[in-house]
């Protein structure tokens, strides 16, 4: 893993292209606030989003939340689009994503529940100068 640029303040990312799931290289990387490890993002090829979901539900049971069934079907019709399903109170996410092209990408999240809040903390920090 290398350390690469999160896009977020006070965020440190180290990500690999070629992390091993489910058989096969895939995109992957850790996310840190305040050096701790809060979160680790699998991006999986989007052709297994359906066995992701149905092993995610074997897993952990019923979702924990979720988006609508509207914005599912959204991701496959519209661009720019969002949809996920969470489960373990919230602490493991598959969301669905569709680009400004139509094309279709999943990402698996294992977070932690103070990711948000830490996140949160730190944005405001860092533009509370500039209010």
């Amino acid at each position: 893993m290398q350390k690469l640029e999160s896009g977020q303040a006070e965020v440190e990312y180290y990500g690999c292209d070629d992390f091993m799931f489910g058989g096969k290289a895939v995109e992957a990387g850790a996310f840190f606030i305040d050096g701790k490890f809060l979160r680790f993002a699998i991006v999986p090829s989007v052709d297994v989003a359906i066995s992701l979901m149905e092993g995610l539900s074997k897993k952990y049971g019923s979702p924990s939340s979720s988006s609508t069934q509207k914005e599912f079907q959204s991701v496959d019709a519209l661009p720019n689009r969002e949809a996920f399903l969470a489960f373990d109170k919230n602490t493991v996410y598959l969301k669905l994503m569709s680009d400004e092209n139509y094309v279709q990408s999943t990402i698996l999240l294992y977070t932690s529940p103070s990711y948000d809040v830490l996140l949160l903390k730190n944005q405001q920090k860092s533009i509370s100068s500039d209010l």
